[in-house]
């Protein structure tokens, strides 16, 4: 299992995440986490993601599971063609819905068995891979939705990690605060949890597990 876990866009250390990519360079951003942002707000964020890993030589396009719903199948052969799965912040909870709703969650357990392909993303597209998203939800919006979905509320991760992700964790960034309500919680539940700063990434290799970047605040951030 190869992830790349950020906790702000790609952080300091893309030559990690480079190195996780074998010889495949297709790479499919799922931006449904920005999906209860106005039209123009969501573009803004589509478009740096998609220009942010052409810029690392990859061949970036916009994968939008919303098209998905309903039909597996379809869904199943795009992925087997990507080395690259990115998925970009935004709602954690508007993000789980997509993956279920698509059936992604079903797929990508078995997608990361294969030695030949990454999923990486930051904030809500790394945080929806933890057991639970309770704790998060004091940083998210649980009730928040978007046209096409159904309202209800997913609390189960997809538990393909044993511990829970804090992004922004005192950092120049607006939520960088309600992440301190977060980690009270972890640690109230005594909940396994690592809090990285906005240009710091989990990295997950096989066996292997690190700490890669430094803390950096965002020059510029889309809001």
């Amino acid at each position: 299992m190869k992830l790349y876990l950020s906790s702000y866009e790609i952080g300091a250390s893309s030559d990690t995440l480079l190195s996780l990519i074998g010889d495949n360079k297709r790479a499919g951003i799922i931006t449904n986490a920005s999906d209860g942002f106005k039209q123009d707000r969501r573009h803004g964020w589509v478009t740096r993601a998609i220009s942010t890993l052409s810029e690392l030589g990859l061949d970036a396009h916009e994968l939008d599971l919303r098209q998905y719903f309903g039909n597996l199948n379809d869904l199943e052969q795009h992925l087997n063609q990507l080395g690259l799965i990115w998925a970009i912040g935004g709602n954690t909870f508007i993000l789980r819905r997509a993956m279920r709703e698509s059936g992604f969650d079903q797929l990508l357990p078995h997608l990361l068995e294969k030695a030949d392909i990454v999923y990486g993303g930051f904030s809500a597209g790394a945080c929806v891979l933890v057991p639970s998203l309770r704790g998060i939800h004091l940083a998210d919006e649980p009730e928040k939705t978007a046209s096409g979905y159904n309202s209800e509320i997913i609390w189960d991760g997809l538990n393909l990690v044993d511990f829970y992700f804090v992004p922004h964790y005192r950092s120049v960034h607006r939520e960088s605060q309600m992440m301190e309500d977060v980690i009270q919680y972890y640690e109230n539940h005594h909940m396994k949890y690592y809090a990285l700063a906005d240009g710091e990434a989990l990295v997950i290799n096989g066996s292997t597990f690190e700490c890669v970047g430094y803390p950096t605040a965002p020059s510029t951030e889309f809001r």
